[in-house]
């Protein structure tokens, strides 16, 4: 909302100056009774502190993970699993080979789309 600079210096003032600022749901107000600007300016601008004068929270129960015991429950460890994963059965092509930019050796390019108009089909 719109308001002169001055009656948003003076409604933020006040809020430092006693640390509380409340305003009576009353938007047709024509002044808050403690500040010398109308209630509707006051309510709007109540609207935006939290957002912006809102402390970042940590939960204080937070710790630490310890990693996993391996033990006799067969857990291994994660990086374990991933080259598990990664590792071709027998007989398969590997994984991690044939993928990304330049795997392919057959390119292909068509005319048609993009810069210019191509050669004409062999």
């Amino acid at each position: 909302m719109l308001m002169p600079k001055k009656n948003r210096v003076a409604i933020y003032e006040y809020l430092f100056k006693e640390g509380v600022l409340v305003a009576e749901k009353d938007f047709y107000l024509p002044k808050h009774p403690h500040i010398e600007v109308p209630n509707l300016h006051v309510i709007k601008a109540m609207q935006i502190v939290p957002a912006t004068l809102k402390r970042a929270t940590r939960p204080e129960s937070m710790r630490p993970r310890q990693p996993p015991m391996r033990g006799e429950s067969g857990m291994s460890k994660p990086s374990e699993d991933r080259s598990s994963y990664r590792r071709a059965a027998l007989g398969s092509p590997d994984k991690k080979g044939d993928v990304g930019a330049g795997a392919a050796t057959n390119l292909e390019f068509r005319g048609g789309f993009g810069r210019g108009r191509g050669a004409p089909p062999p």
